[in-house]
């Protein structure tokens, strides 16, 4: 890349690439970077940054008005609904998306769980903390007018020092949680207890507290054929269960565990892996496979097992409440670990020593839920509750707004400040 007078990619409004379609919104990102004593200018670029196909389409209606009344431009003849802030900046009222943070990342792609990545980050409020990613928005330059919306984020000498290429607009500090679709199985409902479920192949096995197994087809989730376990537990209870792919295995409220074939005949257990839920709790122990081991989690402990039920110690313990009629059931992609309380409320994205990546709170379940069980099936995650209604492929998504890519890779030292200005122009 040609670098002339310390400036790189002059800005072209012809050059505005957004969503590859003609829009009257342009959007455009300028990184500088500042010696920290003399306040000399040493690096500038500019490049355009593109806005999402789902962002620019409100960008060109009356939603402009409404992201404009961040800056308090309020003489727009359209009914608004909501209160807009600087801080409280929202595309729509009725969509869950808005312009919350500016992220700087060292890496393509937005893969869960990669938040370490994150070089740099604000959001819109003023900020003279210790966080040393962390910058502020520089109130004095940014400012919004009916044609344009200019955001300036300040980083100081101790503040985004690192190596990045990437500048994500977008709510990745908070992330929400999707699912494909909401699927009405035809399995035995039991709304005491928790009816849980393992996936093999092309079926799921569920396993009743009576010992009942249903296997259910992944095609027309109709219940294809019913076995009789060796097992069986408290009607209040049910059992907590997960696969290898191979075997069943399940856990009861006295901390028994199990592993059985398909059919359901007993190739180990019981085997004590933990202590006694009571049942007038009417819960148990959520449990999870990863391929290699296994997982029990109840009362902000999870256990860590061998494939034949030895338990690994230490015991791993978690900011994950488990209530009285409740419980939180678990499960594993093979990299990381998911939980998900009874109601469906609070989803966990965990690596497997127990530490938390996301928490998110969300009310979308609500009217569906009842002690939910969660399954993986090698692509997708599931979850199902004791109604038979199931979630088909639950993921975390970011709300992205704009994404810029830069010419050439910076890297800021603490010799440095960093100024970002970003741009929404509207034609």
């Amino acid at each position: 890349m040609h670098i002339e007078n310390n400036k790189e990619n002059k800005f072209n409004a012809s050059d505005v690439v957004i969503s590859e379609k003609n829009s009257k919104v342009q959007g455009r990102a300028t990184v500088k970077l500042f010696d920290s004593y003399s306040g000399k200018l040493q690096y500038e670029t500019e490049t355009h940054n593109t806005i999402y196909d789902y962002v620019y389409q409100y960008l060109e209606d009356y939603q402009w008005s409404l992201f404009c009344m961040g800056f308090g431009i309020e003489n727009f003849n359209i009914n608004i609904r909501g209160n807009f802030t600087m801080n409280d900046i929202s595309l729509s009222s009725s969509e869950n998306f808005g312009l919350s943070d500016v992220n700087i990342f060292n890496y393509v792609g937005l893969p869960a769980g990669q938040m370490n990545k994150i070089i740099a980050w604000a959001d819109k409020s003023s900020y003279s903390g210790t966080d040393n990613r962390r910058g502020s928005l520089n109130t004095e330059l940014s400012y919004g007018d009916p044609y344009r919306a200019h955001w300036v984020f300040d980083w100081g000498p101790n503040a985004g020092n690192g190596t990045f290429s990437h500048i994500y607009w977008g709510g990745l500090t908070t992330p929400q949680l999707y699912y494909e679709s909401l699927i009405s199985t035809y399995l035995s409902r039991n709304i005491e207890s928790r009816t849980p479920i393992a996936c093999v192949g092309d079926y799921f096995y569920s396993l009743l507290y009576d010992g009942t197994i249903e296997v259910i087809s992944k095609q027309d989730y109709t219940v294809v054929r019913t076995t009789q376990a060796d097992i069986s537990t408290n009607e209040y209870t049910g059992f907590g269960l997960t696969t290898d792919g191979q075997y069943l295995y399940a856990i009861d409220y006295r901390g028994m565990a199990y592993c059985l074939t398909l059919e359901g005949r007993i190739v180990w257990g019981p085997k004590k892996v933990g202590t006694i839920i009571h049942p007038d709790n009417k819960y148990v122990y959520g449990f999870g496979c990863d391929g290699t081991y296994l997982y029990a989690l109840s009362t902000n402990t999870i256990r860590k097992l061998t494939m034949d039920g030895t338990v690994v110690l230490p015991l791993i313990y978690v900011d994950i409440p488990v209530g009285v009629y409740g419980g939180v059931d678990i499960e594993s992609d093979g990299t990381y670990l998911y939980a998900m309380d009874y109601r469906g409320e609070h989803f966990y994205k965990l690596t497997k020593d127990g530490q938390i990546i996301f928490h998110l709170q969300t009310n979308q379940f609500r009217s569906w839920a009842g002690n939910i069980s969660l399954a993986y099936d090698g692509r997708y995650l599931y979850a199902m509750n004791s109604w038979g209604q199931m979630l088909k492929n639950i993921n975390i998504k970011f709300n992205l707004l704009a994404h810029t890519v830069l010419p050439t890779p910076i890297t800021k030292t603490s010799s440095q400040t960093m100024r970002i200005e970003y741009d929404f122009i509207r034609g």
